[in-house]
Parts: C-alpha cells; structure tokens; sequence
C-alpha cells in the first residue's frame, strides 16, 4: 500500500516570499501482512486500520489485538492526526497546558496540533488528553487538520446536531468523511472508537487529496471581461475579480478551485503589487468571500468589502502601511516577522525605527497577531484579540481590545491609547507599558517580570503570581499605586488606591459586544464614542444599544443598522431604521423592536466619529418583515409600528371584521370589543388580517437520565414544539444543598431539539426543570422549581456497575438468554461498557462482567434482517439471510389478525426440539386465514443458550388454489358410443385407435374456490393428424360514450378510427369513457377506461 504524509495547507501559496516549511518525520514501517485476531477483513474500518497501521500511524496492543471498539481519549487521537499530517513533533513550542507536562506521551503532537490551530484545549488551559473524545471534538479537529470546509448547500439530515459544532459536522459530511450514526442521528456527544478514527482519518485524507486535485493556481496578467487568464468568472466572484481591480490584482497569485473551466472558489489569494505613498492600491473585494488565506505581499495597500475565511498575513513586504476597510476576518489576521528582526535590546529598548501603520475601518476580526517590531495597529471597532511574540521590543495600539496577550521573551514598550479588558504577560522580562486609558485586568504570569506603568493608566485588578510582591514587579509602584484598584497575588488581596478612572475589575461585555471610536471636533478635545453594546432581549426582537459619548455638545446621536449576510456587512444601513436618540448625561440609551428578522452590525455616530459594536446581533422574532405577511398580538388599546409602505393608521375590530382607515405612515392603534387578545398581520402592500391569538402552550417532550457521573458534564436534551413558533427553551438548574437555580438559555439544536451540557458538579445529585415558551407567551414547564426533576450523580466505578446491570436486563429463562429482550443496547453501548470494564482492577470479578458483557455483544451479532415468504396453497416457505456464527435457528408463526402479545403464544413450527442449521424452512397444512412469522438465530454457550434479534415478517393470507378440474363432451366417431372414442387421465386425452373424431370441446377451471376460472376450449385435429387445443381469440373491440362538448352532438365530438381517438377542434370536452374487450369468444374480457384531459 502506498505510504502517505499530509503537510499542512494553510500555509501561504508563496513559500518563497514567507518562509515556512513543515518537517515531516518518516514513520516506521509495518508489515502489511500484519493481522489483528480481532480485526475482521468484513468491518468498515478494516482497509483504514491497515492503511494507518502500515504507515507507522497507529498501533495495536501488546497483546497482538487492536481493540477497534475500544475507545480513543483526545492524547491518542492527537498522536494519529499528527501522524496522518506528517507533523514535526519533536521541535515545538510549548502551548502551556497545565496537565500536559513535556514528558507526557502525547506532549508532541498536542503541542504539533495547537501550534498548527487544529486544538486549543479547554477555557481552564487543560487539554485533558486521557479523556475520551466525543464525536463533536473529534469533528473540530477533522474538519481544521484537512482543512474540510462546510457548504450552505448542504442540509445536514441529523436532529440532534449542537449549533456550536455545526459548520464542523457539515463539513466532514459535506465530504463523505461521516453519515452520522443512523439516517437521522450523529450522536455528537458519544465517544469515538478506534476503528472509527482510523475510519474518519483516511476518509478526510481522501477528502483532501480530492480537493487538491481540483485546484489550480496561477498569476493574474489581465482580467478581461468575465475571464481571467482562461478561466470564466463567476457572479459570485465578479465583485473582486473585475477589471477596477486589475491594477491591485497585477502579478497576483491565486489559487482557485477550478469546475468545467468556471472558478468555483478561490481558495487562497497572494497581493504582489505595491501602491506608493499618497497613492495607495485599492482592492474592493465588492462583498466577495475567499474560502482560504490572503498574502498581503506589498507596501501600500488598502483591502475593502471582502470575507476571508482563513488567515489575512502581512509579508516582511508591508513596510508602511495597510489599510482595511470592511474586512470580515474568519481566521487570524497575523503581521509577520521583519527579514532582519531586532533579536535584543540595549540596555533596555532598542532604538525605534519605524514600522507599517495597519489601520483597521468598519472591520470585523477574529485574534490580530503581530510578530513585527515597531508596528502601529488602529482600529474604529474594538478588537476581540491581540497577541505580541516573537522578538517584538516596541509596538503602538490605538484601539479598544477585549484581550491583549503579550508573549515575547525580551524587553518589550507598548505605546498608544485605548481600553483593555485584560491584558496578560506571559514571558517577557521587561515591559513599559506607556498607554493612556484603562485596563480591566492586568495579568503578570511571569514572576521575574519588571514592569513600568503609565501614570495616565488607570487599571482595575493587578493579577501577580503567588507569593510576589507588587513593589518587586512593578518598577513605579509608588508613583502610580492610586491608579490601581485591586492587587491579587495568589490568596493575597490588597487594595492599595483609589481608582478614579473606568477600569472595570471585572471587565465589560454585552452578547451584543461593544466598541468605540473617537475623532476631532475641529480644536478642541476629542470626540469619543465608547462602550458600544447591542443586545437582543428574550424575545428575539427587542434591541437595547447603549454608548458613552465624551467631548461634545450635541444633543443627538444617530444609530445605523447595517444588514449581515453570509458574514458581509453591507455597504450602507437600512435607511428605514436609522434613528437619532438624545444623548443625555453622555450616555446614549435606544431600543427598538422594529427590525425585520437578520443579523445586524450596529453603529453609532455622533459628528463624524463612528462607534461599532464588534459582535453583530441576532433579531429572531420580528414584528415586521419585509415582503412578507407578519404578525403581533395586542390587546384594546395598543399602538403597533409599521413599515415605510403600510398606510394602515387605526383599525377596529368587531369579532373577526375589522373596518381600516388608510392614513399616516408609522403606526397605528388597535380597538377590541371584548377582552380576547386577537393576532394582527400587517404586510408590505397594507393589507390586513385578523384572526384569535395562539392560546396553546408548547410541547415539551423530555426523558430524564437514571444517573449521571460525578465530575463529569451532564446533558440535559428535550424536544420543543409549538403550532405558532418557540420564542425561549431554558434551564434551571441546582444541586440540592444550593438554595437558588441557575438559569441558562438551551441551545438550539435539530429541528425541535434544544440541549445543554450542565457543567460538572462534585455533589451528588442535579436538581432542574425546563421552561418553554411560545410567541404569544404560552408557557409550558417539565417540572418545576417546587418539584425538580433529579438525576442521582454517581462516581465512576458505581456508574460503571450500573452501566452494566442495565445492559444485562435480559431474562433469564431455563439457561437461555433472549436479545430481543436487551432494551437500548447497541454497538456503541456495549463498546462504552466494555471500555469501563477496561478501566477496573484486574481480578475474578472482571472477568465475569467481561464474560457477560461478551455474552451481549455474541447476540448483538445473531441478526436476521431479512425474511421472505413464500405461499403456495396451504404451505408456506421461508428463505432468511444466513447468520456467521449460528448454530441454528428456530421457526414460529401464529394465526391470527394480529401479532400476540403474549411471547409464549406463538407456535414452533417443529417438534422434538429440532432446529435447523440451514436458513429456509418449510411449514405445511396450514388452514385459510392470515398468518405471521418469526424466524430467530441463537448460538450454544458454555452456560447458555444465546438468542439473537427476532424477525418478525408482513401478514400473510391463505386460501386455497385447487388443481385444474376438466369437463369434456367429444361429438361424433364410429369405434363404439361416442363417449367412448375419448378418455381422460392425469392430464391427458386419449383418442381411441380408428376413431374419425376431429372435434371435441372441454372446460378448465382454475383459481380459487371463492373466484373460479372457467375457460372453454376447442380440440381440433388438423390434416397432418396432430390435435390442437388452442383457444380461439377474438380481436379487442371498443365502446365510448362522451360527456359534454360544444361542436356539434355530444357523441360527435369523438369519434374513434384505427385504434386511435379523435377529440374535435374547438371542443371543451374533458373527460369521455370507453370500454375495451379482449380474451376469447368463449371468455371475453371486458375492461373500463375512463379518458381524462
């Protein structure tokens, strides 16, 4: 088998511009002879266990097994996936994980993987490599190491498919790596077996390779119309391939995957022209998204109204400046290192030299990574991450960022302005940080760190490590100690000064996000707008905006919502929502429940500086969406807003009559005569309909777990249906010694399928209750906050015990054991019991639960799964699929309408205990009625007698066929009494020797005793003296009446010539019958049609 080593593809196309280069260590050859006893050539994942095998990748136990239903923790899955890539895993970057020291097992390839961004570990800094992985991880990791990418034309079949591992799990489906575990389900929280990695991995290799082969790469020298070097353009690309571009897109490198000579996506995009100072070049992506990377690889450039999904780099080329205007940023947007770094500073900083300004306008980016010195960033939109490393001494921000990690390893001076939720420094030695603003939290992981401060900072929370001093790490401490909120040093808090400033200890958030923006009011102090938040209430359509606003006198701000599709922002907001609420206090506070249904970016402006919340938001619910009809329920009284084109003002209703009155734009108000609420729908043309709001409560379908494990997360899924819409599914939850429930919103899932994970509690038992809710405010509860349903919460070792009493409830009777009665069990449980039973003590008692788990899982594998009956009058033969590793199988069938409900009134279809080894069976001497039939396999033990799955077959009725019965009445002949010269006998006729007979007629009758047959026959005896008995055929004649029609007489309008049916011209006939008889003269056939137009 051909040897494979995967390199990673996210590097950029032009290795010679930015160096990078994958060390692919060569593994050690297996025999590919090599076989596992418990390897079957018949398993799915037989060919993928010995691709891995034989490349060095994966491995078998010491025992010679490769235990392919055992399951895998994340430290295995780690090592296979960096096998698979061919990844350097002896010269890595430590990626910090408390519990991965350097002389784990698996510290290489963990460290490989997170290096490569394929695995981040957990939010605690853990990576938990001896835990099982789940199929969402496992789906995560596939997806990023192959680099499979998910596909909006791809509807995912599963119901259970958690939102956060969506994109993922489409993508290994959108590329046959999975089909999920049955047509409907993926099971994204049970854990991955051996075999099916080895499965997951060579299926994504494949995959991969595949993708490969479809793409094509090459310069860009003219843009042409709707081609481009050959290749037709698409619409969905023209926005960034097109002739304005030429200029930015000279020389460039693209790399595209190609489908019938049209560019189907670009896959990754490498910027080699340079614009000059006061001439930038400009690409204007025109809202087009590129599926991979884009190499900026020239100075001067701005990038505008472009998605890239993967990494935005900046080449050691960008050496003054880059701009972006409208970039959504998926992946990492990262400034890499200078040709010549500063590698040290002497005595403190190295002298300044200047550095590309990277300024960032109405963007919206996921982690900014800056490997070069002397760079200034800036940003009108607060920037979620910022890390610093390699040899960076002196960096400026000017911009608001949620995380600031500083990782470098020599003296570092931070400049600039802005606002800090927490900035951490990991390593470095010796830092200034000479900013104005605030920080939230200010992390020194580093106890031999010294660190100056800015006096114009002012910070919330100073974290030290244990046991250090503020005064020792801090080099001004006494100069700025008032500037400080808190100091946490291990268990040691202080609070050495007031903190006059906004720093927030524990920091600022919305699930909207937040930003800001500040600019000149022409000589004066700046204007700023700040702390930019954009929350979406409960019932998915109220939006709270809320923003500080310094340095000015104006009295209004203006709000701007700008519609996100596909993750594009477009170029200008809805013009229809734009609204200018008072500042007051410096504080600006909006809400509005009028947007259509969509995801938002939302601005707010006062003069010309712009705030931007960095998170969009979400309106589920709407009162209104364009074009189409929508509704609201109010009670007397209420005054609803609508659109720009309703002209409804004031609407009265009296039952379900309403009377309308077409005046102003904007609202109207609604009178009811009694005391129903009534649901109004108003659409875009005016028009209106009203009918009695929702009264029924959702439903709430929930099945509560038995036992959970202590310290491990538990799983709380239902189902949620309601006739007009489900607006809220949440969860209370608690252990019994907490007095108050913590409330959490559960994630939506497939179809009506809402679930949570509730983090692992140490107690032993949950307490919870689920709280639905409709539109219109139904609510619907399972438990309560009085009577909470409970989960008992057991340790391992008594979950493990219970886990395999429950897989062997099967019924014992006289020694046999019956799998049809082994409730919920399949492969997958019994490989999650057989792995916990791996995990006990070795001993007498494991080895009896291993040999009765291995009983279950010996009936698991006796399956009929197809059974065919045949009947032929009163006898019955069956035919089923052959079972390996049967010993036998037993027949049983019952008469009757209806299968017994009773097992034991069923009837063996033999005596004497006999039991075939053969998979057919025949049963005779049946009665007339309906019948059903079961067939069994079962397999002979040491101790009992194991029974397979029944097959239960479809209701089969009998009656009788008879044999043919034959009347005959022969006319004329001259050797004796006519009757004489012919006789018959099992099925022949005799003439009589010297008879002149040369005719004789005689009946058959066949079918069925309710349904008799009788075909009459003529005997002729031709020249040549043979007898024909051949029945005498008659031609098909037809009858036809027809039904209405204008042109003349009914009956003219069809007539009928030559087997053929002529309608009139002109007729509006549209329906006609006719008869048709065939068969014989003696046995005419006579069959109806009816002809339809």
């Amino acid at each position: 088998m051909k040897k494979k080593s995967k390199k990673l593809l996210n590097a950029t196309i032009a290795s010679a511009v930015v160096a990078s280069a994958v060390v692919v260590v060569a593994p050690n050859a297996v025999d590919a002879s090599t076989k596992f006893p418990d390897l079957k050539g018949s398993e799915y994942y037989y060919d993928s266990v010995i691709n891995l095998t034989e490349r060095g990748i994966i491995k078998g136990f010491p025992d010679g097994t490769f235990g392919p239903t055992k399951l895998i923790t994340r430290g295995q899955a780690a090592q296979i996936i960096a096998g698979s890539l061919g990844l350097d895993t002896k010269n890595v970057n430590n990626p910090k994980f408390t519990d991965v020291s350097t002389t784990n097992w698996a510290y290489g390839a963990i460290a490989a993987l997170t290096e490569a961004k394929i695995v981040s570990g957990y939010p605690d800094r853990t990576y938990q490599s001896d835990r099982y992985i789940t199929r969402n991880e496992m789906a995560i990791m596939i997806a990023k190491a192959y680099q499979l990418k998910s596909s909006n034309d791809v509807e995912l079949p599963f119901n259970d498919v958690n939102p956060q591992f969506e994109q993922y799990i489409n993508a290994l489906y959108t590329n046959n790596v999975t089909a999920g575990i049955s047509a409907m389900k993926y099971s994204g929280t049970a854990n991955v077996t051996r075999g099916e990695l080895a499965t997951f991995v060579t299926r994504a290799e494949s995959a991969m390779d595949a993708i490969e082969e479809n793409n094509t790469t090459f310069t860009i020298s003219e843009i042409a119309g709707t081609k481009v070097e050959g290749f037709d353009i698409p619409e969905a690309l023209r926005g960034l391939l097109n002739e304005k571009n030429s200029a930015a897109l000279a020389g460039a490198f693209v790399k595209a995957e190609i489908k019938d000579g049209k560019i189907v996506a670009i896959n990754s995009l490498q910027l080699n022209t340079a614009g000059k100072e006061g001439a930038v070049l400009i690409l204007d992506g025109g809202n087009t998204t590129i599926k991979g990377d884009l190499l900026v690889n020239a100075d001067y450039i701005e990038v505008k109204n472009l998605t890239v999904q993967g990494n935005v780099s900046l080449s050691s080329n960008v050496v003054n400046g880059f701009t972006a205007d409208g970039l959504v940023n998926n992946g990492e947007f990262i400034v890499e290192e200078a040709t010549n770094p500063v590698a040290s500073l002497t005595p403190f900083f190295a002298a300044a030299t200047n550095g590309p300004v990277i300024d960032f306008k109405n963007s919206n980016l996921n982690k900014v990574h800056v490997k070069r010195d002397n760079v200034t960033v800036g940003s009108d939109a607060k920037l979620p991450e910022l890390t610093i490393s390699a040899n960076v001494s002196s960096i400026q921000v000017d911009a608001d960022v949620t995380t600031v990690t500083v990782d470098v390893t020599i003296g570092i001076n931070i400049t600039g302005s802005g606002s800090f939720d927490q900035v951490a420094l990991e390593k470095a030695v010796e830092v200034a940080l000479n900013i104005s603003g605030t920080i939230a939290k200010l992390a020194v992981n580093n106890p031999e760190a010294k660190v100056e401060v800015d006096t114009k900072i002012k910070i919330g929370e100073v974290t030290l490590p244990a046991d250090s001093n503020a005064k020792d790490i801090i080099k001004n401490y006494e100069s700025i100690q008032s500037n400080i909120a808190k100091v946490v040093a291990g268990d040691n808090v202080t609070t050495p000064g007031t903190n006059n400033g906004s720093a927030n200890p524990g920091g600022s958030g919305s699930s909207g996000g937040s930003g800001g923006g500040s600019g000149s009011t022409g000589g004066g102090d700046q204007v700023t707008v700040t702390s930019v938040q954009a929350t979406v209430g409960d019932d998915g359509k109220k939006i709270t905006i809320t923003a500080n606003v310094t340095n000015t006198t104006a009295t209004k701000a203006t709000i701007e919502f700008y519609k996100v599709e596909n993750g594009v922002v477009a170029s200008a907001p809805l013009s229809t929502y734009t609204r200018e609420p008072n500042i007051v206090n410096g504080k600006v506070n909006f809400e509005s429940s009028e947007l259509p249904k969509g995801t938002y970016q939302v601005k707010v402006t006062v003069g010309s500086v712009t705030g931007i919340a960095t998170q969009y938001v979400t309106v589920t619910n709407s009162m209104f969406v364009p074009g189409k009809t929508s509704t609201t329920t109010v009670t007397d009284g209420a005054t609803v807003k609508s659109g720009s084109n309703d002209q409804i003002a004031t609407i009265k209703i009296e039952g379900t009559t309403l009377t309308a009155t077409s005046v102003a734009v904007g609202e109207f108000t609604v009178t009811l005569t009694d005391d129903k609420q009534y649901r109004v729908s108003v659409d875009y043309s005016g028009n209106v309909q009203v009918t009695v709001s929702d009264q029924v409560a959702p439903t709430v379908t929930h099945t509560p777990s038995d036992y959970g494990v202590i310290n491990e997360p538990i799983n709380i899924s239902v189902d949620v249906t309601d006739n007009v819409g489900v607006t809220s599914v949440k969860l209370f939850y608690k252990t019994p010694s907490e007095t108050t429930y913590t409330e959490v919103s559960m994630n939506k899932g497939v179809g009506s399928n809402y679930n949570y994970d509730i983090p692992e509690v140490s107690a032993n038992s949950i307490q919870y209750y689920i709280e639905a809710k409709d539109a219109a405010g139904n609510t619907k509860k399972f438990a309560d906050k009085e009577n909470p349903s409970e989960i008992k919460l057991l340790t391992y070792l008594d979950a493990t015990q219970k886990a395999i009493n429950e897989l062997l409830e099967v019924t014992e009777i006289n020694g046999y054991k019956y799998a049809e009665l082994v409730v919920g069990v399949d492969e997958n449980k019994v490989a999650l019991v057989e792995n916990m039973i791996e995990q006990l003590s070795e001993g007498p008692e494991k080895e009896s639960l291993k040999t009765k788990v291995n009983h279950v899982r010996q009936m698991l594998g006796l399956k009929i799964t197809e059974l065919t009956v045949e009947e032929i009058n009163n006898t019955v033969e069956l035919q089923w699929n052959a079972v390996e590793g049967a010993n036998g199988y037993e027949v049983y069938y019952y008469q009757g309408d209806s299968a017994p409900s009773n097992p034991y009134d069923w009837e063996l279809a033999w005596g004497n205990g006999e039991r075939p080894s053969v998979n057919n069976f025949t049963i005779s001497g049946l009665q007339n009625d309906k019948y059903v039939f079961k067939v069994v396999a079962f397999k002979n033990d040491t101790d009992y007698i194991l029974y397979g799955y029944e097959y239960i077959s479809d209701f089969v009725t009998l009656v009788d066929q008879p044999a043919a019965t034959f009347a005959f009445d022969a006319q004329g002949g001259t050797v004796g009494e006519t009757q004489d010269d012919v006789t018959f006998e099992n099925g022949t006729f005799t003439i009589a020797a010297g008879s002149t007979l040369t005719t004789f007629t005689f009946t058959v009758t066949t079918g069925t005793v309710d349904a008799p047959v009788v075909t009459n026959y003529t005997a002729t005896k031709a020249q040549n003296g043979t007898w024909s008995a051949a029945p005498t055929p008659v031609a098909a004649t037809f009858a036809f009446d027809a039904q209405g029609g204008t042109v003349g007489e009914t009956q003219d309008d069809v007539t009928f010539e030559n087997g053929t049916f002529t309608i009139a011209a002109g007729s509006t006939l549209t329906t006609f019958t006719f008869t048709v008889t065939t068969g014989t003269v003696d046995a005419p056939v006579v069959t109806n049609y009816t002809a339809t137009k």
